[in-house]
């Protein structure tokens, strides 16, 4: 096939190796700057592989998420929306290649796991590390049961070699990190989280005003965490001038006080709070938290029911804005 990469898109007036260097970068900056720091970094210990090694492996890894999508049936499903592709639509057409309607079914996602194990196989990459690429079956979640993939075209085969060198000249999957496919039950959905959240930002309207073919994607994802509220930051810092009368609008009662004294001088592990209803106890737990946090980049508050959450939310919400 006669196909030319810049003919190829992920999105209405998106490029497709452009989306996908976006994904990367996002995926990257996230883990060195923002809130995958900690899932990076927790992986590195684990795998024992340098934290670079693994930030670019998983960084390689997410920007492969799309690569499915340069396959006749996907151009059949995105040109109505997409007046760049009409053009290549038309001679894949023409030439018998598709035909209107039969591509209902195709799921990109499911393709882009076909091409990299064929990537790592042809590589002499581990046997298991194809555990890696199922990955990328799962980075629209709710679609990772339906639709279909073909096996490999080999006549596009050239085209997906081509987006592979691009996607090399950023970032590498590193053979050490492949070896560990014994850890991906354990660190799978961490890498998963940071594909999905990646591919969020890439496809959002906030992103969408970096301009096209921009050489600093790097300094643009940066400075999107940095504005969205994405950045790494320790608790200590976030909290650390932090007092209980910014946060609240009364005072502290006695349960309160004896729970922040507690988290302050006894520096437990582990704190269980019971109290009736209307006593402080999340108040109290949310200051403990901020105490016993240290170098943690957040907080979870977990409830029972979805009414309950919303109704935790709006309290949090309100904390937040003081």
């Amino acid at each position: 096939m006669n196909i030319e990469l810049d003919e190829l898109y992920a999105k209405e007036n998106i490029k497709l190796l452009n989306h996908m260097l976006d994904v990367g970068c996002i995926a990257e900056t996230l883990m060195k700057y923002g809130r995958g720091y900690n899932m990076a970094r927790s992986i590195a210990e684990k795998t024992k592989i340098p934290f670079p090694e693994v930030v670019s492996s998983i960084s390689f890894l997410c920007a492969c998420h799309d690569i499915g999508k340069a396959h006749p049936y996907f151009i059949g499903k995105m040109y109505p929306d997409c007046e760049g592709l009409k053009k290549l639509y038309e001679d894949l057409k023409s030439r018998g290649i598709v035909k209107d309607g039969d591509y209902t079914g195709f799921r990109h996602e499911r393709y882009s796991r076909e091409i990299i194990a064929e990537y790592f196989c042809d590589n002499d990459f581990p046997f298991g590390s194809e555990k890696f690429a199922d990955l990328l079956i799962y980075h629209h979640q709710g679609r990772e049961d339906g639709g279909y993939a073909y096996k490999i075209l080999p006549e596009w085969k050239d085209i997906y070699s081509e987006i592979i060198r691009e996607l090399e000249n950023e970032w590498v999957f590193s053979e050490r990190f492949a070896s560990n496919e014994k850890y991906l039950n354990g660190i799978g959905y961490s890498i998963l989280s940071i594909m999905m959240a990646s591919d969020w930002i890439a496809s959002g309207e906030k992103w969408s005003k970096m301009p096209e073919h921009s050489l600093d994607r790097r300094m643009w994802a940066k400075n999107f965490i940095q504005n969205n509220q994405l950045a790494y930051i320790p608790i200590k810092e976030r909290f650390k001038n932090i007092t209980w009368d910014m946060a609240f609008e009364f005072d502290k009662n006695e349960l309160e006080t004896k729970i922040i004294d507690v988290a302050k001088n006894d520096n437990p592990s582990l704190m269980i709070v019971e109290y009736p209803c209307g006593g402080g106890k999340t108040e109290a737990s949310l200051v403990a938290s901020t105490i016993l946090g240290k170098n943690k980049s957040g907080i979870y508050i977990a409830t029972p029911t979805m009414a309950t959450a919303k109704s935790m939310a709006l309290r949090m919400n309100k904390v937040a804005k003081r």
